[in-house]
């Protein structure tokens, strides 16, 4: 069968007119087997419950020793960093997107001088803007005594969920910036 170009051209313009006037742009994974996300402007989470702070912190130092897993998001089988900071919102009734990017996106911004415990942390680790991310704990918390603002977070590569200080070289110059959820 044989269509004149022009039908054949208006057709086409109809078909791609309605893809773009969908809602959103749809990117790729971030990884093997992660959902598929809309890109479309960045909202503030809406809580289903209030957010326990003390319990959030309990939550995710008791996850230390985790293994790294890329695209892993429960204790059973290993968190990656985003992975860990969408488990431990999860656990309190709040949904977060699942890569690192998109959580950049929510919330607001926190000075450095102002960051609080449960406050989320952005680093600069593989690629420009945020590429890792970790959750801001008491400073009592720091491992080993060393003093600073620690975070709790899972580092790739053979890595497990455990506490780093803001303040050691690698991660000062590799850090964004903070968000605040609550």
């Amino acid at each position: 069968m044989h269509f004149p170009r022009a039908t054949c051209i208006t057709a086409v313009s109809i078909l791609t007119t309605g893809c773009a006037s969908a809602s959103g742009v749809v990117g790729p994974a971030a990884f093997p087997g992660a959902p598929v996300v809309s890109r479309s402007a960045p909202v503030s989470p809406a809580p289903l419950a209030a957010l326990d702070v003390p319990r959030l912190l309990q939550t995710a130092l008791a996850l230390q020793g985790t293994p790294y897993l890329l695209g892993g998001e429960t204790p059973s089988t290993g968190f990656d960093c985003s992975g860990l900071v969408r488990f431990l919102f999860r656990d309190q009734g709040w949904e977060l997107p699942r890569t690192v990017r998109e959580q950049w996106d929510y919330g607001r911004k926190v000075r450095e001088r102002e960051i609080q415990a449960g406050d989320l942390l952005f680093f600069e680790t593989e690629s420009r803007g945020a590429s890792h991310v970790g959750m801001a704990i008491d400073p009592a918390q720091a491992p080993d005594g060393r003093s600073g603002r620690a975070f709790v977070h899972a580092p790739g590569g053979g890595g497990a969920v455990r506490v780093d200080v803001l303040e050691s070289p690698y991660w000062r110059s590799r850090f964004l910036g903070a968000r605040r959820l609550f």
